[in-house]
């Protein structure tokens, strides 16, 4: 979780440590929210589960740890025994690289990509990849030993619930405006205007949709980042 007035990164017990030298740290913690009430807390969920699970086994793997290893450094503090601060900024760290691939993931345009058979699809997936994550990335650089090449191949023969459509979003909803007559006249039906209220009349207060205290999300974020 972070405090975004102060730029501290809070720990599980309240552990915190500054990340204001790490501006893409706060960005993508911004970010994070709208996928969810863009995409929903289902789908939001599985592909941070999915992009944290290829983002460790690539570090674990000395693969694409170029930013991960700048903000280790950054972020860790001196290596003197007892140091918590090496442990808790792993999370910090990872943050940027899972929340961007997530967004590609949790993305129903992008995520259908790998399974439409297209070159042209397969390679436009990999180059958001790049530029987003891990600038450099070859789809057929490690082979089925690459977590996100196996991530492709599975999409490939996946069923059509589990590539999602843009229906299944749950984000706000737009308003639309009403559909022309069927003479296609051009001109739209007349809206009924409703009666004046007295001056004493108070209107009646629409209920705010529930949404999940702010520190609630920090420790399902938390979750997400860390090593599984």
């Amino acid at each position: 979780m972070i405090c975004s007035r102060h730029q501290r990164w809070i720990g599980p017990l309240g552990q915190q440590f500054d990340i204001a030298a790490l501006p893409e740290i706060s960005l993508a913690n911004s970010r994070h929210l709208p996928m969810i009430h863009r995409h929903g807390w289902e789908h939001a969920a599985q592909a941070m589960t999915e992009a944290s699970r290829i983002c460790w086994s690539w570090w674990d793997n000395k693969k694409c740890t170029k930013a991960l290893d700048r903000r280790r450094t950054m972020l860790r503090g001196p290596r003197w025994p007892g140091n918590q601060q090496q442990a808790l900024a792993e999370p910090a760290c990872a943050c940027p690289d899972v929340v961007a691939l997530a967004e590609i993931l949790a993305a129903p345009d992008l995520r259908r990509l790998p399974a439409t058979g297209s070159l042209l699809d397969l390679r436009r997936f990999i180059n958001e990849v790049r530029a987003r994550v891990a600038p450099g990335y070859q789809h057929d650089q490690f082979g089925t030993n690459d977590p996100l090449s196996v991530w492709i191949e599975e999409k490939r023969t996946a069923p059509p619930t589990d590539l999602w459509s843009s229906h299944d979003d749950t984000g706000p909803h737009v308003r639309h405006e009403p559909a022309l007559r069927s003479d296609h006249s051009g001109i739209r039906p007349h809206r009924h205007r409703p009666k004046p209220r007295p001056a004493d009349h108070r209107p009646h207060q629409r209920r705010c949709p529930r949404r999940e205290h702010p520190c609630r999300t920090g420790q399902r974020q938390q979750g997400h980042l860390a090593r599984t």
